[in-house]
Formats: C-alpha cells, structure tokens, sequence
C-alpha cells in the first residue's frame, strides 16, 4: 500500500515535512539546495531518509527527536551539522559525515543512545558544545587535525566510550568535554594541547594513567576528580597552574623536568588556599627544576605528601625547616601520629619551638600530642629558666 508524502517547498528550501503512517523510508526529492529549521523534526514514523545531491545547508534541529531514524545519507556539498540537526535521535546506529563538511554544531547528535560509531572527516576545525552529549553507545572516537577546540560538553556522558584519540592540531580541552565517560580507559593527549578545562575528565572511572605533555599550562578545577582508578599521571612541563580539586586523594603525581623526578602521592584533595606557595619553592637552583607556578599547599599536606628521586633532598628538607610551625600546628590539627613522630625523629622540632606546639596542642584540646610533645620536651631537657618560675 503507498502512502502519500507531502513537504512543503519554497523556492530550493523544503520547509516542513508532513508525516504520513507507515513510512520506513523518506526520499527528498531532487532540486532541493536547502532543508529548513526543524523541517521534520519529531518526526517518528520514518526509518531512514536519503538527502540527495545538491543539497548544502541542512538547518537546525531539522531531525531532532526523529527517534525512529536508523540510517541517513548527508551528501557532499553540505558544510555544517547545525545546532540539534540529530539530537534525541535515539536509534540512530551510524553516521558517515562528508568530507565538505567543516563544522559539527552545538547539540548536533545530543542524546543519540544507540549511536556506536561516527567518522569525523579531516575537514572539521570545529566541534561544538554538547555535540555528542550523552550519546551513551559510542564506543571509540577520533578527534582530526583540522579541530582546534573540543568544546564544552563536547562528549559529557558517553558512557560506552572506551577510547579516544585527539589528533596533533586541537590546543584546548573545554570545560566538561569528557565528564561522566565512566568507561574511558586510554587517551592520548597531543603536544599541541596547552589547556585542559574544568571538570574536563571528572568521573572517568575506568581512567588508570595519563601522561599530560609538556605543552599543558593550565589544567582546570575538578578536571580529574573522581578518577577512582587513576593511580598515576606522567606530568612533562611547566605546569603553571593546577586548579582546585584537579585530582583525586590518592593520585600519584609525577612531573619530569630535566631527567628529574618528583613523585607526590596526594594524601588529600589537590587543593589551592590563600597562602599557596609554588612548587619551585623546593628547589633554589633552577638547573634542578624550573615550575613556574605550580600551586600547591606549602604546609597543609602530611611529609609524607612528595618523594624526591635523584636530586633535591636537602632542598626539601630546607623547606620543612622553613615552614616547620605551619607544617607541625596542621600535623596535630590532624592528629596524626605517625608524622608528628617523623617530625621528632627527623630532628625539625627543636627548643625554640616546642613550647608553642605544645601551647597550641592545649588550645586545640589534641591531648595526645600534647602528651607527645610533652614527653619529647622532658626526654630532651628543653625546659627553660620560666619553666620554673612559681
């Protein structure tokens, strides 16, 4: 039995498509240059639509919530996935995009569930925001050359996906971009990479290990956190900035600089407060390191927050010495014993401070260190001519 199909056209530009029952298959007719806004959009009774050649502008939101739509056919000459043309899709399985095309569009396959595999031709400088958001069966994705951006949201909650590869060419990876992809377990990060926004990867938790080259400057609030199983993250440069909660309590941190290593296993959030000092702090001779501005907690991490390999041991214990009242008041804040003690057998807490440790174990009610700090002071015979004044 055939069913009518009716479109309205103006000029070259189909208008809107008028939905008949039993369609499986939609054909646009010849002569069309142009598919307008929302031209069949919620349109659930088709299964594919061939677009013939000759067409170049496909509007936005023109197949949006089309829900039924498996296969479609974009021909040569088209150079945009406008905003929404595919979104809500849901049983779109596969899409090949012409290689004329140069731009996929904000929300352009937004929420195609059951979209596993899609070739991004050479041609696209551009992905935009939310383009492939929660498209939760896509599996694999390949980012071109000719892409300078990967926008916000870009791949938020593609679940399936496993693998990504971000060709050389892209400098920025936006806000959110891969947040909520609980599946990810590898991608490489290209040199020409110099930011990762926030919450660029947050809740990866297949993520085990990353290398960020040395190209990164800048790495953004929560861009890692809650990495459950990432265990370990290769920095190469400079890092001049790291924002707030960027990594996961846990992580091991390893930047590389000049065939040196500094290891830090983050014993809490990686965190920023009002008197963060630099990394480079450590380090008085800059043919050791050179960080610029990497920020971190200059006391409020336990001792046991880096591990230095090679070179620079003396320039951290330097550094402990520096910050030593900081460094002990926020220990037994913490009441951690075990450090408290690394203090003592290190030798950082000496007589010209152990009276105000022990004040400051009495204000904050630490009994237990007070009785540490105590017992150190007895043991050591640090008691002056005021100990004794009745």
């Amino acid at each position: 039995m055939a069913f009518e199909i009716i479109f309205k056209i103006e000029n070259t530009t189909l208008m809107k498509y008028f939905p008949t029952e039993g369609e499986a298959e939609v054909i646009i007719p010849e002569g069309i240059t142009k598919i307008g806004y929302g031209a069949f959009e919620h349109c659930e009774n088709f299964k594919s639509v061939v677009i013939p050649e000759g067409v170049t502008k496909i509007g936005n939101s023109t197949f949006s919530g089309c829900e039924s739509l498996e296969t479609i056919t974009i021909p040569e000459g088209v150079t945009k996935i406008s905003y929404g043309t595919f979104s809500e899709c849901e049983n779109l399985k596969s899409i090949v995009i012409p290689k004329s095309v140069t731009e996929i569009g904000d929300y352009a396959f937004k929420r195609c569930k059951n979209l596993k595999s899609i070739t991004i031709p050479e041609s696209v400088t551009k992905i935009g925001d939310s383009a492939f958001l929660r498209c939760e069966s896509l599996e694999t994705i390949i980012i071109p050359e000719g892409v300078i951006e990967i926008s916000e949201d870009a791949f938020e909650g593609c679940k399936s996906l496993k693998s990504i590869i971000i060709s050389e060419g892209v400098t920025k990876i936006g806000n959110s971009a891969f947040s909520g992809c609980e599946s990810l377990e590898k991608i490489i990060i290209p040199k020409s990479v110099t930011a990762i926004g926030k919450f660029a990867f947050i809740g990866c938790n297949n993520l085990k290990s990353i290398v960020i080259s040395e190209s990164i400057t800048e790495i953004g609030d929560y861009a890692f956190f809650i990495c459950e199983n990432l265990k370990s993250v290769v920095m190469q440069g400079s890092i001049i900035e790291i924002g707030e909660y960027a990594f996961e309590s846990g992580i091991k941190l390893i930047f590389c600089h000049n065939d040196i290593e500094i290891s830090i296993v983050l014993q809490g959030v990686w965190n920023k407060i009002k008197d963060e000092k630099n990394l480079a702090d450590f380090f008085k001779n800059p043919n050791i390191i050179n960080f610029k501005k990497i920020k971190t907690m200059d006391y409020r991490y336990p001792l046991e927050l880096l591990r230095f390999f090679g070179h620079g041991e003396q320039e951290y214990k330097d550094y402990i010495s520096r910050n030593i009242i900081k460094t002990a008041k926020y220990i037994i804040s913490e009441e951690n014993y075990k450090l408290i003690n690394l203090l003592i057998d290190n030798n950082f807490i000496d007589i010209e401070i152990i009276d105000e440790l022990i004040e400051f174990a009495i204000e904050t009610e630490k009994t237990e260190m007070f009785v540490i700090l105590n017992n150190l002071k007895a043991e050591k015979n640090w008691f002056k001519e005021e100990d004794f004044d009745i």
